[in-house]
């Protein structure tokens, strides 16, 4: 059997889903999650039952991906380098520390 990237991928997730939730920091899951549905053309949905857990933890994970965040600190493709200042990268960091529904309230706020 051949695996393609996605495949790769899913297999990645999929092998210890409890540590990719606790271990992976926010960004870096958003972005894998995202990374996944776009390589094997999915919705939240089918990357849900793919992985076993419930469609809304997908949705928490992917906060970071919406449209809304794009070029902010909060965008998890943004590195590192992108940031221009060490206070903001200081920040960026920490909204890593956030829940979910924190975010989810800043976004619909602001």
């Amino acid at each position: 059997m051949d695996f393609d990237d996605g495949d790769a991928l899913e297999a990645s997730i999929t092998e210890n889903v409890e540590a990719f939730n606790e271990d992976v920091s926010r960004k870096d899951r958003a972005f894998a999650i995202q990374r996944l549905k776009d390589m094997k053309g999915w919705n939240n949905r089918q990357v849900a039952d793919s992985l076993g857990v419930h469609q809304r933890v997908v949705i928490d994970w992917l906060e970071y991906t919406r449209d809304e965040w794009a070029g902010t600190i909060v965008d998890p493709e943004l590195d590192a380098e992108e940031i221009e200042n060490e206070e903001n990268l200081e920040i960026s960091k920490k909204v890593d520390d956030l829940n979910p529904d924190v975010v989810k309230k800043v976004r619909n706020i602001t």
